[in-house]
């Protein structure tokens, strides 16, 4: 926002707000560099978002059926214009030793036949969530067991298509780490908060403008891993160490909390009046 001192109408418009409630300490120096007083630093009220356990439940039940023994990474939210690059990538994770299983979810509905057809077209074994898993996301619609009985190497299927609305948190909970998309696209990085609240370790592409609150402070602890090219990024899916989960709940845990702040900022700051009216006692 300092960049737009030079406009000196913006700069009067930000200095007629009566105050700010903004997400981390950057935000706050930023809205005062341009005039803006009274800010208070709440946070991010999405690490306060409640997580469905019957999704985590089912990953639990399910990641053996579908991986075995096997690593399993996903990626949350692929968007137009990265899967050719993912899935380069992905190609030489299968190469690993390791072998991961991967879970591969569109960011858009629109997107999900395209990507089989790319997936398809490309050679990899695939499954599609809603063909493959009934409604309550169970086994029973599944070849058992897909890796093939040896809980790595065997035939079997490598990618499940997340192909389903509002089962994030199930994709998310299958995994051991998560690349979220977004962040090889000029748009930006999406959402690095779900993986954390699962003590999930988080990979993402240099574009990160649109998350830079909590992606600056998740890379500097540690639990998110920025990388710069798709040669870094295929590299990390499987060299990648990341860090143990109690890490990563105490960074949610440092983050959290951001509810009850907004809720005790609103009527202590000044500009609650001039809002809201007067409060009636």
């Amino acid at each position: 926002m300092a960049r737009d001192a030079k406009f000196t109408l913006r700069h009067d418009l930000m200095r007629g707000f009566a105050g700010a409630l903004v997400k981390s300490d950057l935000q706050a120096q930023r809205f005062a560099s341009v005039g803006v007083g009274n800010i208070t630093v709440t946070g991010e009220l999405r690490f306060d978002q409640p997580i469905p356990p019957a999704l985590v439940a089912a990953a639990q039940s399910l990641r053996p059926h579908l991986a075995g023994e096997r690593p399993v990474i996903t990626f949350a939210s692929a968007v137009e214009g990265e899967d050719e690059l993912y899935l380069d990538g992905i190609a030489q994770a299968l190469r690993h030793p390791a072998r991961p299983f991967i879970v591969y979810v569109p960011r858009k509905p629109e997107r999900f036949d395209e990507v089989a057809s790319m997936l398809s077209s490309r050679g990899f074994r695939f499954l599609r969530r809603s063909q493959s898993l009934g409604a309550a996301l169970t086994a029973e619609s599944l070849p058992s067991p897909l890796w093939g009985g040896d809980g790595g190497g065997g035939p079997g299927q490598d990618i499940l298509l997340g192909d389903s609305l509002g089962e994030m948190y199930f994709y998310i909970a299958l995994a051991d780490r998560v690349v979220t998309g977004g962040g090889f696209t000029p748009h930006g990085a999406h959402n690095i908060i779900e993986p954390l609240a699962l003590q999930r370790p988080v990979i993402v592409g240099p574009e990160i403008h649109t998350i830079e609150y909590p992606a600056v402070e998740a890379i500097a602890a540690g639990v998110c891993l920025r990388v710069p090219t798709a040669e870094a990024l295929a590299a990390a899916l499987t060299d990648w160490p990341g860090p143990g989960p109690d890490t990563i709940r105490a960074f949610f845990a440092a983050h959290s909390g951001a509810t009850a702040r907004t809720l005790a900022a609103l009527p202590t700051q000044k500009f609650s009046s001039e809002i809201f009216g007067p409060t009636s006692r």
